[in-house]
Parts: structure tokens; sequence; C-alpha cells
């Protein structure tokens, strides 16, 4: 898996990790710690998912710095990529983790939600 991210082959290494699950070996913190790495540069609302599920599986086995570490891997994503259900799932589950995301990553979801309103109907317009 981590040769496959190295050379930008995130699919592969998605599919990798998907062979592994059906085979009986869950993934751990290293192949979470690895696999956020596929968020960058290109993130898709797939992969943050997918990582989301992953980080939400092993939260318990890592502690509070690598738990933050990959949270925010998350939520830099999701607000990167800017759709609001896996914004407001990175949020939501790192807040149930006891991760707070950083002062940045506050003012770029404030700003992305305040551009998203709808000024009519006071609500994010569908994407």
């Amino acid at each position: 898996i981590d040769a496959a991210v190295r050379t930008g082959e995130a699919a592969a290494a998605w599919q990798f990790y998907q062979e592994m699950v059906k085979q009986g070996f869950p993934g751990d913190k290293y192949t979470c710690s690895i696999l956020t790495k596929t968020l960058s540069p290109n993130p898709t609302c797939d992969r943050i998912r997918m990582c989301l599920d992953l980080v939400h599986e092993i939260a318990a086995a890592c502690d509070v710095k690598l738990r933050t570490r990959l949270y925010h891997s998350t939520i830099e994503a999701a607000l990167q990529l800017g759709d609001s259900t896996v914004l407001i799932r990175s949020f939501s589950q790192a807040r149930q983790h006891r991760v707070r995301p950083t002062a940045a990553a506050c003012r770029q979801l404030k700003e992305l939600a305040t551009s998203a309103r709808d000024p009519v109907a006071g609500h994010w317009k569908p994407q």
C-alpha cells in the first residue's frame, strides 16, 4: 500500500486495502496513516468517506496526536473539495473523537458557508 501511495497510485492502494479486508486483515493505524495520504492533492468524496470510515474504526488504537493528524487530513481534504456532505461528516466525526479542527479550518469552513449561502432562502445551495 505504501509503495502504491508513494508512486501516486491511490486507486491501487485502496484496491489493495479492500482486498486485505476481504481476506480478514482489518486496517490498523499504520495503514490508515498511509491511506490518508491519498487525499492530497486530489481528494474525492469516496476517498474521504473511506478514510473517515477507517479512522473511525481505528481511533481507539491511536494516541491523541495521531488521531488529530488523521482527522485534520480528512478535514483539509473535505475543505479543498468543498462538498458539504463530507465537510459535515468530517467535522462531526472529529468532534465525536474529541479532535478540534485547526483555527484555519474553522475560518475556511466559515468562508465556504458564507459564500455558499443562498441569500434568499438562507441555507446552503445544493451541490
